[in-house]
């Protein structure tokens, strides 16, 4: 379970300074999931490579664990009543003054106007770059040259193919304010007397705090190297203080 403060309101304190009650909503998030990404590779395999094979691996392992996550955060955004504020754009139409109106829209519903991001369907976050990029930011800058996009009216931008609309009302992206969503996560526990494990590495990931586990074991009857990376996590409705952003094209 997890405490999220309610929002305080200003009193009259010229007669004195009487304590108002302090209150928190609590938010239970059950670590039911516990995912990650097993691999490995043969001693034929191993023998006959001139690189290390785990190198070439690990990235997309981690990046496995990752889509997974943010899908499940995604099956949260889209379940029943859990963000009931929405607005419709097409790809092609989704603009700087697009994401002013969706901020305005979550200002008026008295969101907190301090650490809002937004994750963007592929087409949405390209059509934001053009806009941004052709129009708003000209000359040659190190995020105009990595496709980047810094910080725009108050919000954090991130891209996703977890997100990929391909129907009208479908979701296209989702604007939020960091209590939003609860993410809870635990190191899973390491495994004792068992001879074959060779290595046990638990990592902290930076700035998400997610600690994830590396395994690496050797089976001897398979003749394979072993490799995993994984996770036991929850994901929650948080405050709701959210917005959909659906796909208008169908």
């Amino acid at each position: 379970v997890t405490r999220i403060p309610t929002t305080p309101t200003a009193i009259d304190v010229s007669a004195g300074y009487n304590a108002q009650d302090v209150s928190m909503t609590p938010v239970t998030v059950n670590l039911n999931n516990m995912y990650g990404y097993p691999y490995g590779f043969t001693d034929y395999e191993r023998s006959r490579s001139a690189v290390d094979l785990n190198q070439m691996f690990i990235e997309p392992a981690v990046n496995a664990l990752g889509a997974k996550i943010l899908s499940d955060i995604v099956t949260v955004i889209n379940g029943s009543g859990n963000f009931t504020l929405t607005v419709s754009s097409t790809a092609a139409n989704f603009s700087r003054n697009a994401l002013v109106d969706i901020a305005a829209t979550m200002t008026t519903n008295k969101f907190p106007i301090d650490n809002r991001a937004v994750f963007l369907a592929p087409t949405f976050k390209a059509s934001l770059v053009k806009t941004l990029f052709a129009a708003e930011w000209p000359g040659q800058f190190a995020e105009k040259a990595e496709g980047l996009v810094p910080r725009t009216t108050g919000f954090d931008i991130y891209e996703t193919n977890v997100i990929a609309p391909t129907a009208a009302g479908d979701l296209a992206g989702f604007a939020f304010h960091k209590s939003a969503i609860v993410f809870a996560s635990r190191r899973i526990a390491e495994p004792t007397n068992v001879p074959n494990i060779i290595e046990v590495l638990d990592l902290t990931v930076p700035d998400l705090e997610i600690p994830v586990q590396f395994r690496r074991w050797y089976d001897p009857t398979a003749g394979k190297l072993m490799y995993s990376v994984a996770l036991l996590y929850g994901v929650a409705k948080g405050t709701g203080y959210g917005v959909k952003i659906l796909n208008a094209t169908s």
